[in-house]
Order: structure tokens, then sequence, then C-alpha cells
């Protein structure tokens, strides 16, 4: 970090930030396109708020600059990170800073008669999407070979997810006249039955004149970028945007990079973007590391690349290690150590659960707080093992996006069985459950309860708990459902098991009876989906053990019971990696990194490289890697991090940073405070530095208060 902050003139200086030399090149810089190619926590959105800082200062009127952010929290930290870095609060209200998708909304109610019915959630798209699979039934029905058309709930996701791909990759409006349904389905990515259900419900969508009648997620985005790519003048209905800033290129899809394209082509507007190309783990989106390789500089040659290499995340530890892992140039100023831990376990996943928790209990013996941590898996089949190991240990833990395996639909379907046979409803307490429950069983149990009649079923037993009636009347008495003779079998065989039967050895004859593996099969397009769906069940009933039925049935809802009580305070977070990007966390831990986890051979190497990086990349202080004892079983991503080729250069620049904190002016002393202590050395008189990360006291403010976070 360089002593000399003034590497080229700059009209803006920043509050409580010493910048680099990266980041005073790409402030000053003055070009129409200039992309950041940044390492993750090198404080990219910083670095465009200096950008921002350095228009305004250079009279760029706030409200002629634009900033695009994908998610909302992104558009918060913006303008959080605008006013800690000086911009006066007044200025950055004058700024626009608008999701991809709210701005589209803007653009396109200048141009439309009428407003748009807002379709926010899935729910809503549902009798549309009905609508739609009908239309393709009547339409295609005897033409197509291999349409597989449903109308339950995950079908329908489903289709709404793939028509989402098709609006962010501008599949839809990409399709050749004369080419092979199939062809055109291979070169898209999806399959037949999508596609055409895709185009049905964009039919049902915009009607006959292509005004729209509603608009779900993402569909603002597509259709102003649609009528860019139809000709539409759009662009005159621009603002006169002086600065266009776009953070996280990373997760740029078509759809948004043909509305940027149609910014940058205004005469007078200068565009800035930031990105990791190693964080691309959307492709499913759209989401492609082309954006900024080549994209931009095909569409506008004189394009200029700007590096931003150095992390303000972790130590030199982890940032050497990514550089050895991905092969490209990665720096730390950090002066805290980052310690990097491989924990080793024998065979079974139990035994690298039980690593977990003892990772945990260090971390708690060295004196942080379990809120500080995250156990990030790889997919949700893992978090079977990982949420009872937790529950045994007393530790609380959340599932913010993933959510407990307690709530997923096919361990839904075994509870819904159990609590059928057991006469046992009362003991799901939560209405939501119950709710899900029904459902669950109509959609495993392949009975096609009608929608209308489903939601009337469904708030009956959330209310009553009379289960065992839903039983008799869908399932025992309805021999026309297609699958209520099948689970009416298992039921019964269950119901009259002895009541000393394990309770594993039933549910597996279930799961064999009903073909467990072909209706997820059936159910999920994606083969990896149905993959994941059932090594879930696997997991569930390993934790049977050798307990009989009414036994397991208690042990489920005690532990939905612990899910519940301890996921608000202090607590450690259970997620999926891909669902962490954007975050860190004081110690991450990646539990089961072996082969055919990390890669897994059913996605494209560059892709498991990117999510294996995104989940190392969120860890401040620690991280842990739990990998089987067995080397030929361990992921090939350990050994080319080279963690002991890399220690010795880490620990060089690691006396480095600390020496150039001990340089740096008297007016700060940091502490060692993790997010628990956040409050109380708040109320001691601690400030805190934004751009480090720490809480500091004050020069002249005694220090003794504060000796426990020295």
């Amino acid at each position: 970090m360089p002593e000399n902050d003034q590497l080229e003139p700059s009209r803006f200086v920043p509050h409580g930030i010493i910048r680099t030399d990266e980041q005073i090149k790409i402030q000053t810089a003055i070009c129409k396109v200039l992309l950041i190619e940044a390492n993750a926590g090198a404080a990219k959105t910083t670095t465009l708020a200096l950008r921002i800082g350095e228009a305004i200062s250079a009279n760029v009127a706030p409200e002629s600059i634009l900033v695009l952010v994908f998610t909302d929290t992104a558009r918060d930290v913006m303008r959080r990170r605008l006013a800690e870095i000086g911009v006066h609060y007044d200025l950055v209200k004058r700024i626009e800073i608008h999701t991809f998708e709210d701005f589209a909304k803007k653009q396109l109610a200048l141009i439309e008669d009428k407003g748009v019915n807002p379709y926010p959630n899935a729910r809503q798209q549902f009798v549309p999407m009905m609508a739609a699979i009908d239309a393709v039934y009547e339409r295609h029905g005897n033409s197509v070979e291999n349409l597989e058309l449903n109308n339950h709930a995950l079908a329908i996701t489903q289709y709404l997810d793939a028509q989402l791909k098709l609006k962010a990759t501008m599949g839809l409006t990409d399709i050749v006249e004369d080419e092979d349904l199939l062809a055109t389905c291979l070169r898209l990515g999806v399959s037949e039955t999508e596609l055409l259900v895709s185009q049905e419900y964009e039919r049902i969508r915009l009607g006959l004149h292509f005004q729209p009648h509603f608009r779900g997620p993402f569909d603002a985005t597509y259709d102003l970028a649609r009528d860019i790519d139809c000709g539409e003048d759009r662009q005159s209905e621009f603002a006169d945007y002086r600065l266009v800033i776009c953070d996280e290129l990373h997760d740029l899809n078509e759809a948004a990079f043909r509305i940027v394209c149609a910014l940058i082509d205004r005469p007078r507007c200068y565009f800035v973007g930031a990105g990791d190309r190693d964080q691309v783990i959307h492709a499913t989106l759209g989401a492609k590391h082309e954006y900024l390789s080549n994209r931009f500089c095909q569409r506008f040659p004189r394009t200029q690349k700007y590096p931003l290499t150095i992390t303000h995340r972790h130590g030199p530890q982890l940032a050497y290690c990514m550089e050895a892992f991905k092969d490209k140039s990665v720096e730390s100023n950090v002066a805290e150590k980052l310690e990097i831990r491989v924990e080793a376990y024998e065979e079974e996943l139990e035994e690298g659960a039980r690593c977990v928790v003892e990772s945990i209990r260090k971390w708690k013996r060295a004196g942080f707080g379990v809120d500080g941590c995250a156990i990030l898996i790889r997919d949700r089949h893992h978090s079977v093992v990982m949420e009872n190991a937790l529950r045994e240990a007393e530790i609380g833990y959340r599932t913010p996006v993933m959510g407990s395996y307690l709530q997923r639909e096919e361990i839904l379907f075994l509870r819904g069985i159990l609590a059928i046979a057991l006469r046992d409803f009362e003991a799901v307490k939560s209405k939501e459950v119950k709710e899900a429950i029904v459902e669950a069983l109509d959609l495993y149990g392949g009975l096609r309860i009608p929608p209308e009649e489903l939601i009337s079923v469904k708030a009956g037993m959330a209310k009553h708990s009379q289960l065992h009636w839903f039983y008799e009347k869908h399932i025992q008495c309805s021999k026309t459902k297609e699958g209520a003779p099948a689970l009416d079998g298992v039921i019964r065989f269950v119901t009259d098991a002895s009541p000393d039967s394990f309770a594993v050895d039933l549910l597996r004859e279930v799961c064999d009876r009903l073909s467990i593996k072909k209706i997820a099969a059936k159910l999920y397009v994606r083969p990896y989906d149905a993959s994941v769906v059932v090594k879930s069940i696997e997991g569930f009933l390993s934790i049977a053990g050798g307990r009989t039925l009414k036994q397991f049935w208690d042990v489920i809802n005690v532990a939905e019971m612990f899910a519940v009580k301890h996921r608000d305070k202090d607590v450690l977070t259970l997620d999926c990696v891909a669902n962490s990007k954007g975050k860190e966390f004081d110690h991450v831990i990646l539990p089961f990194i072996e082969h055919n986890e990390y890669p897994n051979p059913m996605f494209p190497l560059k892709d498991e490289e990117n999510l294996f990086y995104v989940g190392v990349t969120r860890a401040k202080r620690w991280l842990t890697l739990v990998t089987p004892q067995d080397r030929e079983r361990r992921s090939p991503f350990i050994r080319r991090m080279d963690i002991s080729g890399t220690s010795a250069r880490a620990n060089l620049a690691q006396t480095r940073n600390e020496n150039a904190l001990r340089a740096a002016p008297a007016s700060r002393n940091y502490l060692r405070a993790s997010y628990s202590d956040k409050d109380l050395v708040k109320s001691l008189g601690a400030r805190y530095d934004p751009t480090r990360k720490k809480w500091y006291v004050p020069v002249g403010m005694d220090p003794k208060p504060f000796e426990a976070w020295f």
C-alpha cells in the first residue's frame, strides 16, 4: 500500500482510506469504456465510488451519473460507500443508483400508454404458465415427440427458470426460422418442452400487440433489451448520462449487456465497470466471463482494462494460494494473518461433519463468536449430515437461502408417509410445513390434484391437522389418480409394520417400491438436480440409525424445533457456496472437499473452479478445508492451492503489511472485535473503518477499556 497518495493528480480526495496505486489510476483514468478486472475482496465498490467522486469533483452533475447493479443489497452498499468516502449525502441522493430491473421499468414507463401489472413472485406467474402448458399441448401434443408436460408446482417452477434463462441470454429473440426444433434447443441449452412452453408463455404475457399485460422478475430488463434489439429507438428516451457505472460485471448477461451498450453508444457517455471473471458461477442465468474477456472489446475496440489485484479482505496466505490456483496476480495489504487449516476425516461423511464441529469449537476457544462462522457446502444434499451434527453439538445455525433439509419436497414426502402411518400430524407444529407436506405428497405421490383443489386441501390440512382425511379421500379411495394405488400400498406397508421395525429399513423399502430415483428423474429436468434429491434422501435415511419408526419420527420433530429455536442470535450460517457470493465471514469452513464434489464431473471444470474460488475467498481470518484422509479421494483443488509452497512468501508479505500498519499515522488503534462485539465497542467510543472493516480507538481516547480487543 503506497505512502504517496498522489501518484496521479485527482480532484477528489476521499475520507478515511489510503488509496492504492491501482485505485488512483482507475479514479483518474479518462477513456470511453474502462473495465476493472478485480480480484475477490479488492474493493471494487469502493473504487467505483472513487470514480464517481472524481466525476462530481470535475463538475459532472450527480443527476447525469447512472449506477447499475444486480441486487437491492448492492444498490444500498453503493450508497453507503459513497457517503463513507466523503461524497455528501445530498449529492448521493441525486445520483441515479438502480438495479438493472428497476432502471428498465423506469425507462419503459416513459413510453408505455398504461401501467403493466407487476407479478413479483412466482406464484402470481403460475396461472399464465399453466395456460401456456395447455396451449403447448393443444398446438404440439400430437406433433412433437418426447414432449413431457406437467402442471405441478415443481414443473411450473422449472419452466419459469427455463424462460428466465432464455430471456437472460436473449434466446427467445434468437430463433432461426428454418432451424430444426431439436437443434434450436441444443443450441439454447433447454429442452423442447421448456422452449415451447416459454414461447407460449410470452405470447400470453405480451398479447397480440406486444404490449405486456404483466411483468415477472427480470421481464423489464428483457423487454427493454428486446426493444433495443428490434431497432426501437429507446436510446432517445435515455437521460443524458455522462457517466455510467456497473458493479459486479461477472453477473452480466446478454440482456443487460445490450442495455449497457445502448447507453455507451450515447456520444457523451463514459462507462466504468468492475468484475471478477473468476466469480462467474451463475452461468445458467446467462452470466459469462466473455463479457469481461472480449465482448466489450469487440463492441468498443478502444476499451481499456485496468487491474485491481490487491485484496482488502484476507491476508497474503490466502491471496497467494488463490494466485497459484487461478494463475493470476493476487496481492494483499491486510496486516492480520489468515490461518488456513486442512482437517482430514477417515471415511464417512458423518466423520467429516464432526471435523467441522471441532473446527467451530476451536474457533470459540480462540475467543471468537460463532456468528462469524459460515459452513459453505457444495450443495444441499450435504446439509442433512451437517445439520444433524450441529444439532447434536447444540450449535445454533441458520439456513438463510438454502433452507433446512427438513423442508425439502423429497423429505417432506417421506415425513408425510410417516405422519399418516403413525396418525400423528399434530407433531408438526408449523402451518407452513403442514401445507408443504400435503403438496409434497401430491407431487412425489403423483396424485395430480387440480391446483385450485390443492390450495383448499392444504389450507384445511394446516388448520385442522386431519391428514388421515386427506389420505382416505385422495389416496386410499382415489383409484383414478395415477399414483394413488402405489402410494396407498407403501403407506399400508408402513402402517402394518411391527412397532419394533427399524425406520431405515422401512423407509428404504418405501423408496424402492416407489422407484424414488425414477420419480426424481421425471420431476427434475437436469440430471444433477435429480441426483441431489437422491443423495438428500440417502442422507436422511442414514440418520435413522437403529431407531424404530416412532423414535425416528420424534427425532425429526425435535430437530425441526431446534432449528426454529436457534436461528436468530449467536448462530452460524449454513448455506451453499453459490449463495455466498458478495458476502464475507470471519471463519469459512468448506466441508467434503473431495473428488466428484470439487470438481463435479456433471459441470464444466471452469465453473467448478470458480465455485471453489468463490467459497474460499469469503474468508477473512480462518479458512478450514475438510477433506478425506485418503489423498486419492481429496479434491485436486487443494493441491493446486499450493498451501505449503506459498507460505514462505506469504509470511514475508505478512511482515511487510504489519510494518506498514505500524508506520501508518498513529490516529487509529485497531481492535480485534468480532461482529458480536460491535455494539459494545461502539458504545465505548470505538469507530468503524469501512475500508479495513475494523473498529478502532481514535487518537486521544483512553485505550484502557479496549484492552480485551487489542
